[in-house]
């Protein structure tokens, strides 16, 4: 399932790199959540509709975000808590949601991401980040998403 949220204009400048506030959000919505630090079995996707400035981004006639999870259950705590508390960030807050539920997919589906994805693996006590270009990108995605799979069943 996935939420669409409208957000209103901006009033203070958004960060280049604004993505944390993406993910605290999501938290602080879901509350005491057993998912924080797990397996993302969800994705958030980057904010819409802004303009650069020398400052960050602005939304002046509002953002679009949305988020997915396979879990149901986790897109209504979500909404039932957006509805209690539209507050964003940098002035923003939700003015409308909207649910679309999971297609059904084909036995062969190809679909785009809506964001980049985020490589991480702990090699030997380390955190290592791995971009797209690199050649153990398609591996690496392709056993993450086999994880997700198998966690999900």
């Amino acid at each position: 399932m996935r939420i669409h949220l409208k957000l209103s204009p901006n009033t203070e400048p958004v960060p280049f790199n604004y993505q944390g506030h993406l993910v605290q959000q999501f938290h602080k919505w879901l509350g005491d959540n057993s998912v924080h630090d797990e397996l993302s079995l969800y994705s958030l996707s980057w904010l819409w509709g802004s303009k650069p400035t020398k400052k960050g981004f602005n939304f002046r006639n509002g953002g679009d975000w949305f988020i997915s999870a396979y879990d149901d259950e986790l897109i209504k705590k979500l909404i039932d808590s957006i509805m209690k508390n539209p507050a964003f960030a940098f002035g923003m807050s939700v003015q409308e949601l909207t649910m679309q539920m999971t297609p059904t997919f084909q036995a062969k589906t190809h679909f785009r991401v809506a964001s980049p994805v985020f490589i991480k693996r702990n090699i030997a006590d380390e955190q290592k980040y791995f971009y797209h270009s690199d050649k153990e990108a398609n591996q690496l995605l392709t056993e993450t998403l086999q994880n997700k799979l198998k966690k999900r069943t």
